[in-house]
């Protein structure tokens, strides 16, 4: 059975102006016979009637020369380009804009697979179907994507039971390798899990979770990606308790393969033990809790490695 979306809908999620350029990105796309769809987080929050922001267009073939002809199209009408750039590596591209008095961010990608040699390693990119990037997606609720021209627009494609899972309120990877290819997704279920109140789908998922725990997978990830990863998950509205589930499952420890041998998850007690809200202040706090034993040198120069401003290093060795 088709699920569509409406464009009412669609509008409520993201707001007016963002749904005005999903439609003129989407009728540009006709007019140029390129097939152009909306993906990621965006469609998955439609479907739950959670607002979000993110614009992510996926192109089936060339992302890149794609939104290039997009920046021309807006300059034409005269919308202020702020910024634009492109990462051939991964045949990504990002566009800032003015519109309607607002700033916007559009990213686009083009469709693609990716191999990866080694568990953290970066991925092998190469030109593939709608089908095939819907697949490398981290999990079954992410791997959704939705028409935007106008003949099928709101119509989505799911092609593994995204939308089942949403229903069923489970986070499912899409093949056993998904967390050894990338460790951050141990985090970012966590996130998904505590946001959504879903859980790890019984068999599969739950295996190779356990087993990328064990494995260690997130220690094979760079410093400064895997504090990106943390930093995602300790900006949601949830981030206590994402933090302790993220404690309680082991991945905190973690961070403590960067940090001095000093460090200690055990030290986080008097965060859980406050009765305060944190908010973006709460990554720094737990680095700093988890290094109260530290050296100060040895920590300023542990920190170094996450690529880190020097003000956030400051504040961490001060807390």
């Amino acid at each position: 059975m088709s699920f569509f979306l409406s464009k009412h809908d669609l509008q409520k999620i993201v707001g007016l102006n963002r749904f005005n350029l999903i439609c003129l990105i989407g009728k540009f796309a006709e007019t140029k016979g390129i097939n152009c769809f909306l993906v990621g987080g965006v469609v998955r929050d439609a479907v739950l009637g959670i607002g979000n922001k993110d614009i992510d267009f996926l192109v089936e073939g060339d992302g890149i020369k794609f939104s290039l002809e997009v920046k021309e199209f807006f300059k034409e009408k005269n919308y202020r380009i702020i910024s634009s750039n492109s990462f051939k590596k991964y045949k990504t591209s990002k566009i800032s804009l003015v519109y309607e008095e607002e700033e916007l961010g559009l990213d686009f990608s083009s469709s693609r697979t990716e191999i990866y040699e080694s568990p953290g390693a970066s991925p092998i990119v190469e030109k593939g179907t709608l089908y095939e990037d819907s697949k490398r997606r981290d999990f079954s609720i992410n791997s959704m994507s939705m028409h935007i021209g106008e003949e099928n627009f709101g119509l989505i494609n799911d092609f593994f039971n995204g939308l089942r899972d949403i229903k069923e309120r489970k986070i499912r990877i899409l093949h056993p390798f998904s967390f050894r290819d990338d460790g951050a997704r141990l985090i970012r279920a966590v996130r998904f899990m505590v946001r959504f109140n879903f859980f790890l789908e019984e068999d599969l998922t739950k295996k190779c979770f356990k087993e990328g725990v064990s494995a260690g997978y997130l220690n094979f990830l760079k410093p400064f990606r895997l504090l990106d990863e943390f930093k995602k998950a300790f900006r949601e509205e949830k981030n206590l308790d994402i933090l302790k589930e993220l404690d309680k499952l082991g991945l905190i420890s973690s961070l403590l393969t960067f940090l001095p041998k000093e460090a200690s998850s055990k030290n986080l007690d008097i965060i859980y033990n406050s009765k305060e809200h944190f908010n973006e202040e709460l990554w720094r706090l737990v680095i700093s809790n988890m290094c109260v034993n530290c050296d100060k040198d040895e920590l300023f120069t542990a920190l170094k490695s996450f690529n880190m401003s020097k003000k956030d290093i400051v504040k961490i060795v001060r807390y």
